[in-house]
């Protein structure tokens, strides 16, 4: 999942796919890797190999030419794209495209929802009206307010820039698929699925739904993505996870 991983944990959960634990899938790769021991040989016999055989089939570069083979059969399992699970009774599948507008929108709402962001913003505004009605210098309060309330959105608008441009994974489509189980993404070879029990918020902003798997965690979903379908697969969402609009 090493792709996904890549994303900013702002913008995608990182889960791991259900199904198998790591130590099975430890246990059989080595089963499939491990190669079969060889029969015992009667050098004795009529039908014995030769000596020469014999010193060719322990020769070093037969082991290593075994030994590449499966390094390249393991390889090519490895490049071998990842697919979610198939479709659990009702679903719906949407192909997103995240844009720069929509980094923006979900990064500032999710910044300006935090409660010392809440705290910085009203000290922000509260401090130069106190300075003033003590009597006080008003250039260090206002130069402090200057930053919380102008440079801080700005730095967060520059972040959301940012990822867009230099993050391979935001210049891919992004394929989603909502069944009553969970939903599942596709993306660069990889895939992920999420229970729905384990949504825990849903965060509906002017231009996308944000569905959060954790505090700092969420899948984005445009709204334009869904088209006309945009009420159906969001009520569905909302039915599924029992949260309220």
């Amino acid at each position: 999942m090493s792709r996904l991983q890549d994303i900013s944990k702002m913008n995608l959960a990182d889960l791991d796919r259900p199904g198998q634990t790591a130590l099975e899938e430890d246990s059989m790769l080595e089963e499939s890797t491990t190669p079969e021991g060889n029969a015992d040989i009667d050098e004795t016999g009529p039908e014995g190999p030769s000596a020469e055989e014999s010193e060719e089939a322990a020769s070093p570069v037969g082991k290593e030419s075994g030994t590449t083979a499966e390094k390249q059969e393991n390889d090519s399992r490895k490049e071998e794209p990842k697919k979610m699970m198939e479709p659990s009774g009702e679903h719906y599948y949407v192909d997103v495209d995240i844009e720069e507008s929509d980094l923006v929108s979900f990064m500032i709402n999710h910044s300006y929802h935090q409660p010392m962001m809440i705290l910085v913003t009203v000290i922000g505004i509260i401090w130069p009206f106190m300075a003033w009605y003590k009597g006080q210098n008003m250039i260090i309060p206002l130069i402090g307010a200057a930053c919380i309330l102008i440079l801080m959105p700005f730095s967060t608008i520059r972040q959301a820039k940012k990822a867009k441009k230099v993050m391979p994974a935001y210049q891919e489509v992004f394929h989603y698929m909502f069944d009553e189980w969970g939903m599942h993404l596709e993306l660069g070879g990889e895939a992920i699925d999420v229970e729905w029990k384990r949504v825990t918020k849903l965060a509906a902003l002017k231009s996308l739904l944000a569905i959060y798997t954790g505090k700092n965690n969420a899948f984005l979903l445009p709204y334009k993505a869904m088209g006309a379908r945009k009420e159906e697969i969001t009520a569905f969402i909302y039915r599924m996870t029992g949260k309220r609009k």
